[in-house]
């Protein structure tokens, strides 16, 4: 998923996380990791690892710059696999789900949310936190991944406050801006429509 490798983005500065080789990995670091702990990764590492999940399990390069030309792709997942994880993750922007305000009006939408202590001094800051959610749209054919993180915020803890703050990925802008065509899900309760107007937004194309 390119965990623990520097991003070939042609740009300075871009961080590498980190991941011990599987290989020393102890008892304790795999049940860890299970749960997050144990490695460290980008948001742009984690907008390019649920961008694989979209894509099928293929992992492309990732580009600051317009890329008009789709690069060759690499397959580092079964895209069964791939896809039943697309799906799974689709409740988590359900009504019963941690992502409720992710959703969007006329899309099926799949995300993770997640939340962390920070790591400080070779261990945990126990009273300090990042949250964040990550995902991919529309689930049925994914044209993009998006990932957002909160350092910090006084007014989040755990990550499923992270869409209650309106923090959550601006998808509806962005599948609108793509001229995207709605597939006829249902609403969200929560969800706010707003393909009126485009706002910023990030998101990782899938070709």
């Amino acid at each position: 998923l390119g965990f623990g490798q520097k991003p070939q983005i042609g740009f300075p500065g871009a961080a590498t996380g980190r991941l011990r080789p599987w290989k020393s990995w102890l008892p304790v670091e795999k049940a860890t990791m299970a749960y997050g702990y144990g490695l460290s990764v980008t948001p742009l590492q984690l907008a390019q690892a649920y961008a694989v999940l979209g894509a099928g399990g293929t992992r492309r390069p990732v580009s600051l710059r317009r890329v008009d030309v789709p690069p060759e792709g690499e397959r580092i997942m079964d895209e069964a696999v791939a896809r039943e994880l697309v799906q799974m993750m689709e409740s988590v922007v359900s009504e019963a789900g941690t992502a409720r305000r992710a959703a969007v009006m006329g899309y099926r939408v799949s995300g993770k949310t997640g939340t962390s202590w920070k790591a400080a001094d070779g261990g945990y800051n126990w009273t300090k936190y990042m949250a964040v959610f990550g995902g991919v749209v529309p689930a049925s054919n994914p044209r993009l991944a998006a990932v957002v993180i909160i350092d910090e915020n006084d007014k989040v803890t755990y990550a499923e406050l992270v869409p209650e703050i309106k923090q959550e990925p601006d998808y509806d802008a962005a599948l609108a801006a793509l001229k995207k065509q709605p597939e006829g899900s249902p609403r969200n309760e929560d969800a706010d429509l707003r393909l009126d107007g485009l706002r910023h937004h990030h998101g990782v194309p899938r070709p």
